[in-house]
């Protein structure tokens, strides 16, 4: 159905994977690995580890790892990141590569924003790597129920009633 031209049009001019898997279910290991190439036992990056004490540390991705950034970085490109901080804060060293580097919690409309702000304000020649972060893809989508019965309005599953259930909740 006709229901994204926009997103539609700009998948036509894209890369498209069929087959995809992100390493971790974690936001910094996978992260690692997008950024590395890596395996996550071979970047040493996980969300938190415990130590037998009982002290927590947050693995940093650290130099010892090549990041995706510093590789457009060296071949010539403009970088920039848009972060929603937490699990890829400066601190834990994501940063790398990045000429501009936010990790603020702002909500995806004003992240979306500073990202735009930013390309706009680009007079850098080069091209340019732009990375957009945030955690409310998390968040769970109660989509219009008008949207669900225009979709699957044949549909009349378990899924269904747990669905009216979260709208009730909300």
């Amino acid at each position: 159905r006709p229901t994204s031209p926009h997103l539609d049009r700009f998948a036509g001019e894209c890369v498209f994977f069929t087959n995809a898997h992100a390493h971790s279910p974690f936001t910094a290991t996978s992260h690692a690995t997008l950024f590395s190439s890596l395996y996550q036992d071979t970047h040493g990056v996980w969300n938190k580890v415990v130590a037998p004490d009982g002290a927590v540390h947050f693995p940093e991705f650290g130099s010892a790892n090549y990041s995706l950034a510093e590789a457009f970085l060296r071949g010539g490109y403009q970088t920039a990141a848009f972060a929603d901080g937490g699990m890829l804060s400066r601190r834990r060293q994501f940063h790398q590569g990045f000429e501009t580097y936010s990790s603020l919690f702002e909500g995806v409309e004003r992240k979306v924003d500073r990202a735009i702000e930013w390309l706009e304000g680009r007079d850098d020649p080069r091209p340019f790597f732009l990375f957009v972060h945030t955690y409310q893809a998390h968040i769970p989508l109660l989509p219009d129920p008008a949207q669900v019965d225009a979709f699957l309005p044949e549909y009349d599953g378990p899924l269904r009633a747990a669905y009216a259930r979260a709208l009730a909740e909300r």
